[in-house]
């Protein structure tokens, strides 16, 4: 979900940091109610601090900032809450009497649970799988200290059943949101290709009536007073030299302006700037904007967005600027900042978290008064 939908998953970050904290929250509260049953606390202190530590690294590499989270992160947390696991049964020794008093398997289950918006249900299925059976065959070299008389089976099971049980339960949260985007996709596509083929012919009118409407503002007049002169001169010639290198000027401005000159246009716009009177703010000369996927274009979009709504943000300082080779390009998004900067930070977190998962090499930095935002993307 975390890759699919990231503003979705940074919305719910706050239930995944709520399964983190309560992860090392129940393993003490476990070990100060028995602590009587613990043969060695230092095991315990360490048992208790690698649970910390496991719930730690994942809050740190799951974050919007760091998206997306990799295999690699979930399988070191998992590995060190392991450890809180191994830890505490050689805390306990042989005084383990019941599997109920045992805290670091269920806490194990708290990771994975939590990477449920994160990764793949396979992965989360088959993580969860594999610490269950190491829980289990741990388990089964502590049969001699249990008081309870059972198949070694059941000691296994036992153990094992919290783990088992929150990896099926992050593997079908991960597998009915995928199958939920996958509808919207379906529909989507379909409500796009119904705006597709009614828009070209609203945006063809569009254009026409744009040229319309300058031909009736400046060339028309012209021409009517031509008419009812019944003879042209010489300044009649040099107003039609005028008009025409103003209209060719004016389409061949068109033709040059992308998307991207015409979402930092509107975004000077909306904060009462006249565009037309600030300098360039989208270098472009390739005209490399145009390689964007439609996924791409759209994190742009939300992020000018926020750029520009942002009140710390001068708009007249905004600059992209696009280079690169031949099929990979550089982006550089660059603003001054009138006053504090932290809320600019904070504003774009949300947007860079959705840049990050559709481009390469993200890197926000904040220095003194100036934002840099760098980006790359692969075109073929």
């Amino acid at each position: 979900m975390q890759q699919r939908d990231p503003l979705a998953a940074r919305a719910g970050r706050p239930v995944t940091l709520l399964i983190l904290a309560a992860a090392p929250v129940f393993a003490g509260m476990m070990a100060w109610f028995n602590h009587d049953d613990i043969e060695h606390p230092w095991l315990a202190v360490l048992s208790l601090l690698l649970t910390v530590a496991a719930s730690v690294v994942f809050g740190v590499a799951s974050s919007p900032l760091r998206a997306p989270l990799t295999r690699s992160a979930l399988i070191a947390s998992v590995s060190v809450a392991f450890g809180a696991f191994l830890a505490q049964v050689m805390a306990l020794g042989a005084d383990n009497a019941f599997l109920r008093d045992d805290w670091a398997a269920l806490c194990l289950g708290f990771v994975v649970l939590a990477a449920s918006p994160y990764r793949p249900r396979a992965e989360l299925a088959g993580i969860g799988g594999i610490a269950a059976i190491a829980i289990a065959i741990v388990t089964l070299g502590q049969i001699g200290s249990f008081e309870t008389v059972a198949p070694p089976s059941a000691f296994a099971i036992v153990a094992a059943l919290p783990v088992v049980a929150l990896s099926l339960a992050a593997a079908a949260f991960s597998s009915t949101i995928n199958a939920s985007l996958d509808e919207w996709d379906r529909n989507a596509a379909v409500a796009v290709s119904k705006l597709t083929e009614n828009g070209t012919e609203l945006i063809e009118r569009s254009v026409q009536q744009d040229r319309v409407t300058l031909l009736n503002r400046q060339v028309v007049p012209f021409f009517t007073a031509v008419v009812e002169a019944g003879a042209l001169t010489e300044a009649d010639r040099e107003r039609a030299r005028q008009l025409s290198e103003s209209i060719r000027a004016i389409m061949v401005a068109g033709v040059n302006t992308s998307w991207l000159d015409a979402l930092v246009d509107e975004g000077r716009t909306r904060r009462g700037l006249d565009s037309t009177a600030t300098e360039v703010g989208v270098l472009d000369p390739e005209r490399r904007a145009s390689e964007m996927s439609t996924a791409q274009r759209t994190a742009v979009r939300a992020l000018l967005g926020a750029v520009f709504g942002d009140p710390s943000v001068i708009p007249d300082s905004v600059r992209l600027s696009l280079a690169g080779g031949r099929r990979h390009t550089e982006v550089v998004l660059t603003a001054a900042l009138d006053g504090d900067d932290a809320p600019t930070t904070l504003a774009i977190e949300p947007y860079v978290a959705v840049l990050r998962v559709v481009f390469d090499a993200l890197a926000v930095d904040v220095v003194g008064a100036l934002l840099t935002v760098r980006f790359s993307y692969d075109h073929w």
